[in-house]
């Protein structure tokens, strides 16, 4: 679950910097997913080209054999993964908690809360795994940001899911070749982005 911390201005320097390199370094990988998309995921094609509005982005593509095997693996995978109907998960109590039948019932019903508020329609978990795995399947890097449901009248489940891809996120490996950092650019107005955060939280230490 994605949690807000507060940082100064310094630090927000630092990485507006960090993700400016990391940005440039994923330019030239941006041609290729160019390609990709165009043949595959013509959804996407928008990586270094910019269409209008009513432009075909399928325009040269005269076979659709390349998108529908992206639709066919991508829906294999993520059947395997997340099967409709099934108890995807299981969760196991801790070394530190005595095996009860208390405990367990309590693990138990604990779990079967959380795939409810997972699957809840208004999540939009099926949704962005579905595009997390066309995206993998056809880029090979893609990524799912789990956030807090907004609290507003008539949204009625705890989790948001939203698909993070790669024309929006560039990653940061560590010494050991693991990602342990993302970057996710997104556009917001002011207003959206004073309701998320407050109108009182634009102070500049």
């Amino acid at each position: 679950m994605a949690k807000y911390q507060k940082i100064t201005a310094e630090e927000v320097k630092t990485l507006i910097a960090q993700y400016n390199v990391l940005r440039r370094e994923l330019y030239s990988f941006q041609i290729h997913y160019q390609i990709l998309a165009e043949y595959f995921q013509t959804i996407k094609a928008d990586f270094i080209v910019n269409f209008i509005p009513g432009q075909f982005l399928n325009r040269d593509l005269y076979d659709s054999t390349g998108p529908k095997a992206v639709a066919i693996m991508s829906g294999v995978l993520l059947g395997m993964e997340w099967p409709e109907g099934e108890r995807n998960f299981c969760l196991e109590l801790a070394d530190n908690i005595p095996d009860t039948k208390e405990n367990r019932d309590f693990i138990n019903w604990q779990g079967d809360e959380l795939l409810k508020e997972m699957n809840h329609p208004e999540a939009g978990l099926m949704l962005a795994a579905n595009e997390f795995m066309r995206d993998g399947v056809c880029f090979g890097t893609a990524g799912i940001g789990v956030f807090e449901a907004p609290q507003k009248e008539g949204y009625e489940c705890f989790f948001n899911f939203q698909p993070w891809d790669i024309k929006r996120i560039v990653i940061d490996e560590g010494p050991n070749g693991i990602v342990n950092r993302a970057y996710y650019c997104r556009e917001e107005s002011l207003d959206d982005v004073a309701k998320e955060f407050g109108h009182g939280n634009n102070t500049r230490d």
